[in-house]
């Protein structure tokens, strides 16, 4: 086990999910009460490894503002610790951050799932 399969586990326990890892593509989704889910994915690769932890959420009755606020948000000249990218289709936004694998750790993950759901109010809330 590799410490970010270790940082999972970690997390896992925290929340009550002593099983948790990744499938075998490397990605877990769970589903929030506020019918949002989070998601982490691990790319391994030779020279770049990451983490991709993200947060998607319904997008069906968004507003054009609504729309418009998460790309705002997602602007590379917003100073954040990692680069914000939004995505959406017309049933659901997703937003996310791209951790490398060297810097994921326990607190790096709780970081970027209390930030993204922060976004998320933002955007929700107006």
């Amino acid at each position: 086990m590799n410490w970010v399969q270790q940082v999972i586990a970690d997390f896992g326990s925290q929340i009550g999910l002593n099983d948790l890892s990744f499938d075998a593509e490397g990605s877990i989704r769970l589903e929030s009460d506020d019918s949002s889910s989070i998601g982490i994915i691990y790319q391994h690769q030779q020279n770049a490894s990451e983490v991709i932890v993200y947060r998607s959420m319904p997008a069906a009755y968004f507003t054009d503002v609504q729309f418009r606020g998460a790309l705002e948000l997602a602007n590379y000249q917003k100073p954040r610790q990692w680069q914000l990218q939004a995505a959406c289709n017309q049933q659901e936004m997703t937003l996310a951050f791209r951790i490398p694998e060297r810097a994921f750790l326990l607190s790096s993950l709780e970081k970027a799932l209390i930030e993204l759901r922060d976004i998320q109010r933002l955007i929700t809330d107006g």
